[in-house]
Protein backbone atom coordinates (compact mmCIF):
# COMPACT_ATOMS: atom_id res chain seq x y z
CA UNK A 1 0.00 0.00 0.00
CA UNK A 2 1.45 3.05 -0.88
CA UNK A 3 2.42 5.36 2.19
CA UNK A 4 3.95 8.64 2.23
CA UNK A 5 7.99 7.47 1.89
CA UNK A 6 9.16 6.03 5.13
CA UNK A 7 6.12 6.13 7.38
CA UNK A 8 5.88 2.87 7.69
CA UNK A 9 9.81 2.00 8.76
CA UNK A 10 9.05 5.33 11.14
CA UNK A 11 6.09 3.44 12.69
CA UNK A 12 7.56 0.07 13.33
CA UNK A 13 10.50 1.59 15.13
CA UNK A 14 8.19 3.83 17.34
CA UNK A 15 5.42 1.11 17.85
CA UNK A 16 6.19 -2.28 20.28
CA UNK A 17 6.35 -5.11 18.47
CA UNK A 18 3.31 -6.34 19.80
CA UNK A 19 1.52 -3.88 17.96
CA UNK A 20 3.73 -3.77 14.76
CA UNK A 21 0.26 -5.61 12.85
CA UNK A 22 -1.00 -2.40 13.68
CA UNK A 23 1.32 -0.23 11.00
CA UNK A 24 0.09 -1.26 7.94
CA UNK A 25 -3.31 0.04 9.08
CA UNK A 26 -2.25 3.03 10.75
CA UNK A 27 0.44 3.56 7.69
CA UNK A 28 -2.80 3.03 5.48
CA UNK A 29 -4.91 6.10 7.17
CA UNK A 30 -3.89 8.88 4.76
CA UNK A 31 -3.67 6.64 1.59
CA UNK A 32 -7.21 5.66 2.63
CA UNK A 33 -8.27 9.37 3.08
CA UNK A 34 -7.03 9.87 -0.27
CA UNK A 35 -8.61 7.18 -2.36
CA UNK A 36 -11.86 7.84 -0.12
CA UNK A 37 -11.78 12.18 -1.62
CA UNK A 38 -11.29 10.72 -5.18
CA UNK A 39 -13.78 7.46 -5.60
CA UNK A 40 -16.88 9.25 -3.29
CA UNK A 41 -17.87 12.58 -3.87
CA UNK A 42 -19.72 12.94 -1.24
CA UNK A 43 -16.32 11.56 1.49
CA UNK A 44 -14.46 15.23 1.14
CA UNK A 45 -18.23 17.29 2.62
CA UNK A 46 -17.06 14.50 5.59
CA UNK A 47 -13.61 15.54 6.46
CA UNK A 48 -13.27 18.55 8.76
CA UNK A 49 -11.02 21.25 8.38
CA UNK A 50 -8.12 19.58 10.23
CA UNK A 51 -8.13 16.63 7.52
CA UNK A 52 -9.42 18.48 5.16
CA UNK A 53 -5.84 21.36 5.11
CA UNK A 54 -3.39 18.49 4.96
CA UNK A 55 -4.65 16.99 2.44
CA UNK A 56 -2.56 18.88 0.10
CA UNK A 57 0.60 18.05 1.79
CA UNK A 58 -0.67 14.39 1.52
CA UNK A 59 -0.89 14.55 -2.50
CA UNK A 60 -3.99 15.06 -2.38
CA UNK A 61 -7.19 12.90 -4.03
CA UNK A 62 -5.45 9.84 -6.25
CA UNK A 63 -5.65 9.66 -9.33
CA UNK A 64 -7.19 7.03 -11.42
CA UNK A 65 -4.12 4.93 -11.19
CA UNK A 66 -3.31 5.35 -7.42
CA UNK A 67 -6.72 4.84 -6.57
CA UNK A 68 -6.71 1.68 -8.64
CA UNK A 69 -3.40 0.52 -7.16
CA UNK A 70 -4.38 1.48 -3.24
CA UNK A 71 -7.80 -0.82 -4.09
CA UNK A 72 -5.89 -3.61 -5.28
CA UNK A 73 -4.19 -4.22 -2.29
CA UNK A 74 -4.67 -6.87 0.25
CA UNK A 75 -5.46 -4.86 3.11
CA UNK A 76 -7.39 -1.52 1.31
CA UNK A 77 -10.71 -2.53 2.75
CA UNK A 78 -9.64 -2.84 5.94
CA UNK A 79 -7.77 0.60 5.40
CA UNK A 80 -10.86 1.94 3.95
CA UNK A 81 -13.15 0.56 7.01
CA UNK A 82 -10.83 1.65 9.37
CA UNK A 83 -10.62 5.25 8.08
CA UNK A 84 -14.70 5.65 7.81
CA UNK A 85 -15.24 4.53 12.02
CA UNK A 86 -12.04 7.24 12.52
CA UNK A 87 -14.38 9.91 10.80
CA UNK A 88 -17.35 8.44 12.37
CA UNK A 89 -15.71 8.47 16.13
CA UNK A 90 -15.33 12.26 15.55
CA UNK A 91 -18.55 13.17 15.42
CA UNK A 92 -20.07 14.47 19.24
CA UNK A 93 -23.88 13.11 18.17
CA UNK A 94 -22.96 9.73 16.62
CA UNK A 95 -24.56 6.73 18.59
CA UNK A 96 -22.23 4.81 20.89
CA UNK A 97 -22.36 1.04 20.98
CA UNK A 98 -19.98 -1.63 22.61
CA UNK A 99 -21.31 -4.81 23.18
CA UNK A 100 -18.29 -5.65 25.00
CA UNK A 101 -18.60 -2.68 27.62
CA UNK A 102 -22.33 -2.55 29.11
CA UNK A 103 -21.12 0.06 31.26
CA UNK A 104 -20.51 2.69 28.20
CA UNK A 105 -21.51 5.56 28.66
CA UNK A 106 -21.76 8.68 25.93
CA UNK A 107 -18.30 10.86 27.12
CA UNK A 108 -18.78 14.98 27.11
CA UNK A 109 -18.14 16.05 23.48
Amino acid sequence: MATAPGSSAFLRSCVPAFLRSCVPFIAGHVPAKRCLVATDPAYLALLGPVSVVPLRAQGGPMDERGAAEFAAHPLAADAVALRRWDDAAKDPDAARCCRCRPCWRRMPA
